[in-house]
């Protein structure tokens, strides 16, 4: 995100903007890494997670330690 789009979203008028973007990034209750590490083994490599905007994330390991978590898209 360049600095005018993020000085933008900082401003008073932008508040609902900002709490709408940073809900996408944030899931609904306490998730351990290690919680998501097993729901993505169970998943067999992956695992979906819904944000508090509705949206959804598709997590997936990038090695031993590390969980990538990218936005889903519906199929058509």
């Amino acid at each position: 995100m360049d600095k005018a789009t993020l000085d933008g979203l900082m401003m008073p008028a932008s508040k609902a903007k900002l709490a709408a973007l940073l809900k996408y990034h944030v899931v609904a209750g306490n998730v351990k890494a290690a919680d998501l590490a097993k729901m993505i083994a169970d998943g067999n490599g992956t695992a979906t997670v819904t944000t508090l905007n509705g949206g959804t994330l598709k997590a997936s390991m990038d090695g031993d330690r590390n969980c990538t978590a990218l936005p889903s898209h519906s199929s058509s």
